[in-house]
C-alpha cells in the first residue's frame, strides 16, 4: 500500500484533510485527461455487461438521491443493479425500418452503442419498447420511475425550484432522437459522470 504508512500516522480529522488534499486531489486530476479520453470512447462494449450496469445505476441512483433525498429506495445501489431494471437502447441495435428512418443518416454505424444511447429502465416497461422508433418510446420512457430516464423523455413539472427541479435542471429533454442528440446527451452524461465520481475538468 503507498500511503499505508502516511495513513497510519494520522490522528486528526485536520490531517485527514491535509492527507487527502495532498494525496488524492491531484491523484484524480492525473486521471481528468484519461476521463475525458475514455468517455469519448465508451461503447457499450468497451466494459464487460455488469460493469455497463454499474455505470448507468451510479448515474440514476445520483439524480434519484438529489431529488429524494437518502431513502430505503435510493440508499442502495442493488435496487437499481438488480434484475428488476434492463439496459435499453433508445435508438435499437437492430430498428426497425420506421425506426432507422426517424434516426435518419449517422455518421458513426455504431451509434446505437454509445453510452449517451443507453437508459436505465424498468423491466415491465422495456418489455414494451422493443425496436420501435423514439417518437413511441418517448411516452413509455416518462412513465419510468427513475428521474433520470423521465426527464430524458420529459422533464417533470412538481414546482418551481423543488429538489426535483434542482436535480434535472442540468438534464436535457429530448422531442426528437438523432444522431446529433445522442451526441450531445453523450457529452452531458460525460459531465454528470464527473460530478458522480468527483474528476475535475482537464486544464
Amino acid at each position: 500500500m503507498r500511503w499505508a504508512k502516511e495513513v497510519r500516522g494520522i490522528t486528526s480529522a485536520k490531517e485527514l484533510e491535509g492527507f487527502i488534499d495532498r494525496r488524492f486531489v491531484p491523484a484524480k486530476s492525473s486521471l481528468s485527461g484519461r476521463f475525458k479520453g475514455a468517455f469519448r470512447e465508451f461503447y457499450d462494449w468497451s466494459v464487460p455487461r455488469y460493469r455497463l450496469r454499474y455505470v448507468l445505476a451510479k448515474l440514476t441512483q445520483f439524480i434519484d438521491r438529489c431529488a429524494y433525498g437518502e431513502t430505503e429506495g435510493t440508499s442502495s445501489l442493488t435496487r437499481y443493479t438488480d434484475s428488476d431494471f434492463e439496459v435499453e437502447h433508445v435508438f435499437p441495435q437492430q430498428p426497425s425500418p420506421e425506426a432507422e428512418s426517424e434516426f435518419g443518416e449517422a455518421d458513426d454505424p455504431y451509434s446505437a452503442h454509445w453510452l449517451g444511447n443507453l437508459v436505465l429502465v424498468e423491466k415491465s416497461i422495456n418489455a414494451s419498447l422493443g425496436n420501435r422508433p423514439y417518437s413511441k418510446k418517448r411516452s413509455v420512457y416518462s412513465q419510468s420511475q427513475l428521474l433520470l430516464t423521465k426527464a430524458f423523455a420529459e422533464k417533470p413539472k412538481v414546482g418551481t425550484q423543488t429538489k426535483i427541479d434542482k436535480a434535472v435542471e442540468n438534464i436535457e429533454s429530448f422531442r426528437e432522437w438523432n444522431e446529433a442528440n445522442l451526441k450531445r446527451r453523450h457529452k452531458q452524461i460525460g459531465k454528470l459522470a464527473r460530478t458522480v465520481w468527483g474528476i475535475p475538468r482537464a486544464s
